[in-house]
């Protein structure tokens, strides 16, 4: 393994249980045994590692999001909307009720046009991209809204548990989940039947 795919893999570790701002570099240092001259080889600064970090994890959840799928064996669009809610622990890598790392991102590092910020946008656009694929496949008269709106219970699970209100909170998420997904289901038009060709009059 690399060097630099190593100080990502241990800033990741730390990150993810203690935060951005609770870790120094000198922290990951330690957990990689190189020095700050190696680092600043790798990185201009923590920022850069940071964002670095999230672009790692951008790449690797989508595939955790397949594999959940593939390993349930569930084709179904509208039940992989709720797999996704029901295991998203696992999808993200997350201790239970524990808070993700873009959500922690996003917290510590509010605002800026800086190199995080960029990477937590590209982690919302990657959200966005890898939701509207399957709410497109439900046959959901509006997908995009859909997309909007499952988004929206993500946040709201991710909100909780930053907040240490993680009673029953994937239950809840699940159960909300698939009200809104009927719901969009009931109002998509349904397709008519194709009209079988007329049977030729017997002379």
């Amino acid at each position: 393994m690399q060097t630099r795919e190593r100080l990502v893999r241990a800033a990741y570790e730390v990150f993810l249980q203690q935060g951005f701002n609770a870790v120094g570099i000198d922290q990951v240092l330690q957990k990689v045994g190189v020095t700050k001259t190696t680092f600043y080889n790798h990185f201009e600064s923590k920022d850069d590692l940071v964002a670095a970090v999230l672009q790692w994890r951008n790449a690797q959840w989508p595939r955790a999001l397949k594999k959940v799928f593939e390993d349930a064996g569930e084709t179904d669009a509208a039940e992989r909307l709720v797999l996704l809610l029901r295991q998203r622990d696992e999808i993200w890598e997350l201790p239970k009720g524990g808070t993700g790392l873009f959500t922690r991102a996003a917290c510590e590092y509010p605002a800026g046009q800086g190199p995080v910020r960029q990477a937590i946008a590209e982690y919302r656009a990657t959200l966005e991209k890898e939701l509207l694929s399957i709410t497109r496949a439900t046959g959901a008269a509006d997908p995009e809204a859909l997309m909007r709106e499952i988004k929206l219970v993500l946040a709201g699970v991710a909100g909780m548990n930053l907040v240490g209100d993680t009673e029953r909170v994937n239950e809840t998420a699940v159960h909300v989940a698939r009200q809104v997904i009927e719901r969009h289901l009931v109002s998509a038009p349904k397709k008519k039947a194709a009209k079988a060709p007329p049977k030729k009059k017997k002379r």
